[in-house]
């Protein structure tokens, strides 16, 4: 079952991360952004084309997925 909160989604961007010898930091060092930045991205506080695609190259899956953002399909906000 997919994350479905926003904690849960960050949380499992993290720990995926982790696995692959990654962290939200070093998404943002490699960016020039802060870690709350990609912190926000990833629990879809704010919303980061640019964040979103180095995440999924990294996790080595297609942008959106696992899902950074909290929009759902149609692009409307998930609760």
């Amino acid at each position: 079952m997919p994350p479905s909160s926003h904690t849960e989604r960050r949380e499992y961007v993290k720990y995926q991360l982790r696995l692959r010898g990654s962290s939200l930091a070093e998404v943002g060092r490699e960016l020039g952004v802060s870690t709350a930045t990609v912190s926000q991205v990833c629990g879809g506080m704010r919303t980061s084309e640019r964040i979103q695609r180095t995440i999924a190259e990294k996790l080595e899956a297609p942008v959106g997925a696992p899902r950074c953002s909290c929009r759902d399909e149609e692009g409307l906000m998930r609760s």
